[in-house]
């Protein structure tokens, strides 16, 4: 009797080994996925209120990449997208008290930064335990999670910003300075380089 038994030789080998190596990007992917989701929650608590209203446009934004990414199958970029927008529902339920309010887009901006800096600091762990593959997937989430962001002001309209809330709050000297620059914060979620701000302040009121 004749047995047929599995593939075997040079070929079986090649299948085994693409399947494994398949196998092994899965697993990388989940394990992004899976870490990029307890970001979330620690980004979440770490978040603080803003009293700033401004509209959501962040929302319509994400909705439409998240369509456009899921014609295209960008299961990646799907996956990073779909933990920003699970980031700010989840921040939207703990900030709602029934009444449907949701967190304002300087919170939005507030939790993508935290979301940032998380990235960042584990880039440099995986980086530093020589893990690329893992790096360039952490790069990928924060590119794209910077898309999101607010821009910040080109310097005319940063010089025309600090000196319109100077003139409004009264700042009339060095001592005014951080009461500038918090102002600008609230007023400008974001969008202001802070440390260049900090200049511009100190300029004006020197």
């Amino acid at each position: 009797m004749i047995v047929v038994g599995a593939m075997c030789g040079p070929r079986a080998t090649h299948t085994a080994k693409r399947d494994i190596a398949a196998r092994g990007e899965a697993e990388l992917h989940l394990e992004c996925c899976w870490r990029a989701i307890e970001m979330v929650l620690i980004a979440n608590a770490a978040c603080e209120p803003s009293v700033m209203v401004e509209p959501m446009v962040v929302r319509d934004e994400l909705h439409d990449a998240i369509r456009d990414a899921g014609q295209r199958d960008d299961r990646k970029r799907l996956c990073t997208l779909r933990l920003i927008q699970a980031a700010i529902r989840d921040r939207d339920s703990a900030h709602c008290t029934g009444n449907g309010e949701k967190i304002t887009a300087s919170e939005v901006a507030s939790l993508l930064r935290t979301m940032i800096k998380q990235r960042e600091d584990q880039i440099e762990l995986d980086r530093a335990a020589g893990k690329t593959e893992a790096v360039a997937q952490t790069e990928r989430e924060v590119d794209t999670i910077r898309e999101f962001m607010p821009q910040l002001m080109d310097e005319p309209t940063l010089r025309s910003v600090c000196k319109e809330v100077v003139t409004e709050i009264g700042a009339a000297g060095l001592r005014d300075v951080g009461r500038t620059i918090s102002a600008l914060k609230k007023r400008y979620p974001g969008q202001v380089d802070l440390g260049r701000a900090s200049c511009v302040v100190r300029g004006m009121l020197r």
